[in-house]
């Protein structure tokens, strides 16, 4: 009797740590340049994100943890790649709420782009809150795409702060390949999406620089 009470233990603990494999999970690639990228998802829970990288021959790389720390544990999560080949792809799975995403042991995959140098800057800035009282929405993802009627650019993204402050200099920006600078027009808008803990929000216009902060954009409420 002991036995099987022990062996029945065993199995209830290697089905709670197990690897769980599981091919959806929405997540996004933002920023991807010169040996680097973004991941970013929201979780069904609080919980501690993780990456890890692969070679496209499965051959694991390193580990990466949350752009805010080791220990950060919320629903929503941002990581950033970096340290990698230009040019190069690779694959990766993601930890989240106790399971291994890895596309059914497939791995997810992504490609770098080349080192490019920008010139000048352009940052729109401005303010995301809760629709409750106007609380900051601090630790939301804003994701950004920069199109007009001929084509966009790729999608780009930041964290909101304590404060409920974000901003991102467009200069960054890239074609939809990842392979050139995006060159802004005055036929140019905005796509913002906001990803929060608690709902998202949308805002579409025009692009401006915030000039010191003294031009912000219109304030974003998550619902």
């Amino acid at each position: 009797m002991r036995i099987k009470t022990i062996t029945t233990l065993l199995c209830l603990l290697f089905t709670l740590f197990s690897t769980a494999t599981a091919s959806e999970i929405n997540f996004r690639i933002t920023n991807v340049a010169g040996g680097r990228f973004t991941v970013s998802w929201r979780s069904e829970s609080k919980c501690i994100g993780k990456l890890d990288i692969y070679n496209m021959g499965n051959k694991f790389i390193n580990s990466f943890i949350d752009d805010r720390g080791e220990q950060f544990f919320d629903i929503i999560h941002y990581i950033t790649v970096d340290g990698l080949k230009d040019n190069t792809s690779y694959q990766f799975s993601i930890k989240s709420d106790k399971k291994i995403f890895d596309n059914d042991g497939y791995y997810f995959s992504v490609t770098t782009g080349p080192t490019l140098v920008p010139m000048g800057s352009i940052q729109p800035a401005g303010k995301i809150l809760l629709s409750n009282k106007g609380t900051p929405a601090s630790g939301s993802i804003v994701y950004i795409t920069i199109s007009n009627s001929n084509e966009k650019s790729a999608l780009l993204s930041t964290l909101v702060d304590n404060n409920g402050y974000w901003y991102i200099d467009l200069i960054n920006a890239r074609t939809f390949d990842d392979q050139n600078l995006y060159k802004i027009s005055s036929q140019d808008e905005l796509d913002i999406l906001v990803l929060g803990t608690k709902g998202n929000a949308k805002y579409k216009g025009q692009i401006y620089d915030n000039q010191g902060g003294k031009k912000l954009y219109p304030n974003i409420y998550i619902k």
